[in-house]
């Protein structure tokens, strides 16, 4: 909508889970006041970031904020006094002896070498934040965009995602 496409979404697809990852805490209740948290830059992840750390009750985001635009000022309490520091999404995994807390997203983990399962807090991922399929609006009828579909919707794309893909946040009708 943000660029007028005319876009038709066709399937979704598994998204690997946003996690909080430290490797100076086991668990939150060791995270002292003042500590670091290193967070994504970019906008888009930084909401995302602000919205796992308040699942896991670090911070709480004002009432009626668009949580796809939340920033470090629409923050309404941060008890424990972190401080933030923005870094570019894929350079996170490499701050992890230098920040307290660092959030990073699911596939920039997995690539730096980091298990979903090894994160202090993982995110529990809303069905919005789920991978989309989207053609160009009026090719969804086409017999290649509905092999496309099928394809996601296979049992052989099942296996490969509950092998492969272990932790990923999955839409119904891969589970």
């Amino acid at each position: 909508a943000d660029r007028k496409l005319a876009l038709t979404a066709i399937v979704q697809g598994p998204v690997a889970p946003m996690g909080v990852y430290s490797q100076k805490h086991k668990t939150l209740a060791d995270v002292k006041t003042g500590a670091k948290v290193a967070l994504p830059n970019d906008p888009s992840n930084l909401a995302r970031a602000l919205l796992v750390l308040q699942q896991a009750g670090l911070v709480k985001v004002k009432d009626g904020v668009n949580p796809a635009r939340i920033s470090e000022l629409d923050l309404a309490a941060n008890p424990r006094k972190l401080k933030f520091v923005a870094l570019e999404a894929a350079q996170l995994p490499r701050v992890l002896q230098d920040a307290d807390l660092v959030v990073v997203n699911g596939n920039f983990a997995i690539s730096s070498g980091l298990k979903l399962s090894e994160a202090v807090v993982l995110e529990k991922t809303p069905d919005a934040y789920l991978n989309v399929v989207a053609v160009k609006t009026g090719n969804e009828s086409k017999p290649w965009a509905k092999d496309l579909a099928a394809a996601y919707r296979s049992p052989e794309f099942k296996a490969v995602v509950d092998s492969q893909f272990v932790g990923y946040m999955k839409p119904a009708f891969l589970n």
